[in-house]
């Protein structure tokens, strides 16, 4: 961390000169983060430059301290973390299995392409939202009341309990056969309820199909057996 006195604007870099300028046609503090590339190669560098108007008679400054740190290793890591999150998120949105995320409130907090597929809803329909808004239909009593039996005792009667089919409420009012299973995890000492669900339609369709081939052998089975 270095302090600098300046008493005219800079020639650079650019954002710096900028920001000296602002300080000193507003007299007001100025905070800004820029990029210092190196001219030997090396890589670059971020420095965080607060600038400090230095008034000394009447309300135009005379001129402006500079407070400058080297910012680097936490630009760095923000830069390392973002792109983590992005990658994470990648993954999360190309998953094909539906996904919300909820919070210790009831309230969505996440949903990947899949389920807004599925449901019919937008992202900004539904994030933000009661979790009894969508998923599901048929449960007695409400999710709020899941968690917060869950928070108190660290038991729920679905969290962590295996998969069982509910019905999905779509955007429309209709509803999705869907297999759905729920799994807590932690994020900053806060608990987030993860539904992970499987469209049942194809399954059901395929059962009721063969239920009818069967009715169908049995009742040629029942006419042979007459006609002889």
């Amino acid at each position: 961390r270095q302090a600098v006195a300046l008493d005219q604007p800079l020639s650079g870099p650019p954002p710096l000169a900028d920001g000296v300028s602002r300080c000193l046609a507003t007299g007001q503090p100025v905070t800004l983060r820029h990029r210092l590339d190196s001219t030997e190669g090396d890589e670059a560098v971020w420095l965080e430059s607060r600038l400090h108007p230095e008034l000394e008679t009447g309300e135009t400054p005379a001129g402006v301290l500079g407070i400058v740190a080297d910012v680097t290793k936490d630009v760095l890591a923000a830069s390392a973390v973002e792109k983590r999150e992005q990658q994470l998120r990648s993954v999360f949105d190309n998953l094909a299995d539906p996904i919300v995320v909820a919070d210790e409130q009831g309230l969505v907090r996440i949903v990947n392409d899949a389920f807004c597929s599925l449901s019919g809803y937008e992202r900004s329909d539904i994030v933000g939202s009661a979790i009894d808004t969508i998923v599901p239909t048929d449960f007695p009593g409400t999710h709020h009341d899941f968690i917060e039996a869950y928070r108190h005792s660290g038991r729920g009667r679905f969290i962590g309990q295996g998969p069982r089919e509910v019905a999905l409420r779509t955007r429309s009012g209709d509803t999705v056969p869907v297999e759905l299973a729920i799994s807590e995890s932690r994020v900053e000492n806060e608990f987030r309820f993860i539904a992970a669900m499987r469209d049942l339609r194809e399954r059901k369709a395929a059962e009721e199909r063969q239920r009818q081939l069967q009715k169908m052998e049995a009742l040629g089975q029942l006419t042979g057996g007459i006609a002889h």
